[in-house]
């Protein structure tokens, strides 16, 4: 008697959806130094609760970035104050932040690793008028528009 095996595809585009959710959100937990699982504990967690201003300092570290490369996000005099009166970034210091790591974790997800990822962020684009999506990143809308890049990619469209 034989066995029926019934065709089960290795991975579905919705087990790949949550999986990239999965890494991205455990990417953006280490960046942030806050564990996330969704949109709303970054809202929860992180937005209403602050984010430690060393994780910033980790954050260059470990990303082999000069400081004047996040003086968008908080400039060096009150990064050591916070860190020195050991207080939380405050509301648009978090928001800008979590933009940072929302939009690297993406963009590492996407490439695959950390030099690919800066190498992207680095490049400057047609699409962008010459701007970088590290330039990009630094407001909201212009963020969203490396996003949009990043999922267009991930999902086999050429820019």
């Amino acid at each position: 008697m034989s066995q029926t095996h019934v065709f089960e595809p290795q991975s579905t585009t919705a087990s790949k959806i949550v999986n990239q959710v999965t890494l991205i959100n455990t990417a953006i937990s280490k960046i942030i130094g806050v564990q996330v699982g969704s949109n709303f504990d970054i809202l929860v967690k992180a937005q209403e609760t602050g984010v430690k201003p060393e994780m910033v300092i980790h954050y260059m570290e470990s990303h082999k970035l000069n400081r004047s490369s996040l003086d968008w996000v908080i400039n060096a005099k009150t990064l050591s104050r916070r860190i020195k009166n050991e207080e939380l970034l405050n509301s648009a210091e978090t928001d800008r932040f979590i933009r940072v790591a929302r939009l690297t974790a993406l963009v590492e997800t996407v490439f695959g690793n950390v030099e690919k990822a800066q190498d992207f962020l680095a490049k400057p684009r047609e699409r962008w008028n010459g701007k970088t999506g590290s330039e990009l990143m630094q407001t909201d809308n212009g963020g969203r528009m490396v996003e949009e890049l990043l999922q267009q990619l991930n999902h086999g469209f050429f820019a």
